[in-house]
This record gives C-alpha cells, sequence and structure tokens, in this order.
C-alpha cells in the first residue's frame, strides 16, 4: 500500500485543501498512473476518510511493534505488517 501523505509531505491530519495543493504539486513529478491514484483516493471525501482510518490502524500496528514486547505480538503483526513504502519504479526521478 501507498503512503500518499509521506509522498505529499504532509501528516495524515493534514486539511483537505492542503492534500489538494500538495497533490496537485505533485502532477508533473510523478509517472500519471501513480498521480491518477493518488488523486482518485485523496481527493476523494470518502476514499480519503478511509486512507486516513487505514493509515492510523498501521500506524497503531506499527507502534505496538516498535514499543511492545513479543509477547504482545499476538496476531504475528512482525510477519503481517507491511510498512507504507512507494514502490521503488513508482518514485520520481
Amino acid at each position: 500500500m501507498r503512503n500518499y501523505f509521506d509522498i505529499m509531505d504532509l501528516h495524515r491530519d493534514s486539511h483537505s485543501s492542503e492534500v489538494v495543493d500538495a497533490s496537485q504539486g505533485l502532477a508533473s513529478t510523478v509517472e500519471p498512473d501513480y498521480f491518477h491514484d493518488l488523486d482518485s483516493v485523496m481527493n476523494d471525501e470518502e476514499l480519503a476518510m478511509h486512507y486516513r482510518r487505514l493509515h492510523l490502524q498501521y500506524e497503531a500496528m506499527a507502534a505496538v511493534l516498535t514499543r511492545g514486547t513479543p509477547q504482545q505480538d499476538s496476531n504475528s503483526w512482525t510477519e503481517r505488517l507491511v510498512e507504507f513504502a512507494p514502490e521503488p519504479n513508482d518514485l520520481p526521478d
């Protein structure tokens, strides 16, 4: 899963106008398909709300793994959690 907030250099709680400005600023620097995905998710109110919730869940799971003990990893999140990171071929040159 792509971390659009990281790509736009924004926090998850950023105002929607900041998201729009940041996404438009990326239009010429990222691949068109990648920009289309980002734009369609972040500029649709309902999709953006779900994306923010999912992002929050990933942050919570990562926090347990980095601050918790192995006994707290009862769901094997260490193996299942994939950090938000762009695909290598999605990064701008």
